[in-house]
């Protein structure tokens, strides 16, 4: 069967002598001698990958072949061992940059999130074991895991601003029509002045560029199914109806006059 990293857990070695000699040779042939099944790399070693206290990382069975390290998760996890003994000794500075590597290339590489992140002590009873040890805690291996932001999150907020462009242009092709409509009527009703204000056109793409999202959320906490599209045009057909009959307005009052049909088809007026 096929190891599908869900977990990434971090052992310690636990060796009875403060050495910074290599282990890598040591503990393979303890494992041999508990008849550890040897992987497709040649190692007897139970962990994926073994990390030495000069930093150098060894790979010890291939990421899909299943542990040999945390009963239950052999075949949900990635492990790794650190050299040394975590109850009476730090990692060195060396290890820690090589761990926080792995971390977080495998991390990334799996989609394993922070929370998944453990020592091995995590999966077993309360005082079975301390390992990664007595000096660390539970959360420092996850702490090396740096937050980036994902993705999918950076898509979908792309997607939202082209969204919200999309909306301002309609909004500012609805004020042309309307200025435009305006300028038409302007000799055959003696109402209304071809002249725009720069500053209340601002004004009004602005409060119409948050209004227009603003309701259609709204629609949709009342279950209306109403589109930034279906708004648009709403306003847009009653501006033009007001001009081609040609009351006099503001740029306000074409405003309310959007308003006032949308509450009209949300049957609140």
């Amino acid at each position: 069967m096929k190891n599908t990293p869900k977990f990434l857990i971090i052992h310690t070695e636990a060796s009875p002598i403060i050495t910074n000699a290599p282990r890598f040779e040591i503990v393979n042939q303890f494992h041999q001698q508990r008849l550890f099944d040897k992987s497709s790399l040649g190692w007897y070693i139970g962990y994926h990958y073994f990390l030495e206290k000069s930093g150098k990382l060894i790979q010890a069975r291939l990421d899909d072949e299943e542990g040999m390290h945390t009963k239950g998760y052999n075949l949900s996890s990635l492990s790794i061992c650190m050299a040394g003994n975590g109850d009476v000794e730090l990692p060195t500075k060396e290890q820690i940059e090589t761990l926080k590597k792995w971390i977080n290339e495998k991390a990334v590489q799996y989609k394993i999130p922070k929370e998944k992140i453990k020592p091995h002590r995590a999966f077993l009873p309360l005082f079975e074991k301390t390992c990664y040890g007595r000096l660390l805690l539970d959360d420092w291996a996850a702490n090396l895991l740096e937050e980036k932001p994902k993705i999918a999150n950076i898509t979908f907020k792309i997607e939202e601003i082209k969204k919200q462009v999309t909306l301002l242009q309609k909004i500012v092709g609805l004020l042309q029509r309307i200025i435009f409509y305006k300028s038409m009527n302007k000799g055959k009703y003696g109402a209304f002045s071809s002249s725009v204000n720069p500053e209340k056109l601002a004004l009004t793409i602005k409060g119409l560029a948050i209004f227009v999202p603003s309701v259609v959320a709204l629609a949709k906490l009342w279950n209306i199914d109403i589109s930034g599209d279906d708004l648009i045009s709403i306003i847009l057909n009653a501006a033009l109806v007001v001009s081609q009959l040609g009351v006099a307005f503001g740029t306000g009052l074409t405003l309310w006059g959007g308003i006032r049909k949308l509450l009209v088809h949300l049957k609140i007026l």
